[in-house]
């Protein structure tokens, strides 16, 4: 009897759930339309912003944003994003331009998008000239990706979710480094490869050598051991002391 109860409850939660999730599922995709009070025509926009307007330079068709044309959305009155492509019932799919302006930074996307995200193969340039030729899902870097610096870095690889993962990053001075990234930065394991032949192998984390690693030379090993923020430590008992010291001053 007890069994059948807890197994009655369990269901009804279930069921509860199930409801709250229908429920607010159509709440938050009515959200993202976007329309224009004098008109009635409606648009999506995936940008998540409230006090947003829109102006459109093409048609429209059944209470909707439709055929080719450009698209500014405003957020507070100022220009947020700007899409041009072709919709179809007020969505964007297919080859297309996003900008997005940061206040701070601008974006300039060319290439497959849908429902107005970057998705599929495409191109992305920075304010500050940096590039990215990626493979793209709903926004996020997902598959295969070059990414090109001002100063003349350039890391190419496979990445999940933004730059993690793994790939290739080269210096315009012959610096090489081979391995995981985490958000762009070299961590887990890899290789650096210095323009003059020197190699550190093992392991890093937010760009520096931390952990187990050696460094070596003209196929001669010149250290190996433990590896604190870039500093050669020696032994795991320091390695471990100066961790706690890092988080003692991270808790401060």
């Amino acid at each position: 009897m007890y069994k059948a109860n807890v197994l009655s409850r369990g269901f009804k939660t279930l069921i509860l759930v199930v409801f709250l999730l229908a429920v607010a599922v159509p709440v938050y995709a009515e959200d993202l339309w976007l329309k224009d009070p004098a008109t009635g025509f409606k648009v999506w926009d995936p940008s998540y912003l409230d006090n947003r307007t829109f102006t459109w330079t093409g048609g429209c068709k059944s209470g909707y944003v439709d055929g080719k044309g450009t698209l500014t959305v405003y957020y507070r009155g100022q220009a947020s994003r700007q899409y041009e492509g072709t919709y179809v019932i007020g969505r964007l799919s297919g080859q297309g331009v996003l900008i997005t302006y940061d206040g701070h930074d601008t974006s300039h996307y060319e290439g497959e998008l849908r429902n107005g995200e970057r998705h599929g193969k495409g191109v992305m340039v920075m304010q500050d000239g940096t590039r990215y030729e990626a493979d793209w899902e709903y926004n996020n870097i997902n598959g295969r990706a070059t990414v090109i610096w001002p100063t003349g870095e350039r890391l190419e690889g496979t990445f999940k979710m933004g730059l993690t993962g793994e790939g290739v990053k080269v210096w315009p001075n012959g610096d090489r480094y081979e391995g995981g990234f985490i958000v762009g930065a070299r961590s887990s394991e890899g290789i650096m490869i210095f323009a003059d032949g020197t190699r550190y192998k093992g392991n890093w984390q937010d760009d520096k050598c931390e952990g187990y690693g050696e460094i070596s030379k003209d196929g001669r090993i010149i250290r190996r051991g433990w590896f604190f923020e870039n500093q050669f430590v020696g032994t795991e008992e320091v390695y471990r002391d100066r961790q706690d010291q890092r988080d003692l001053e991270y808790d401060d």
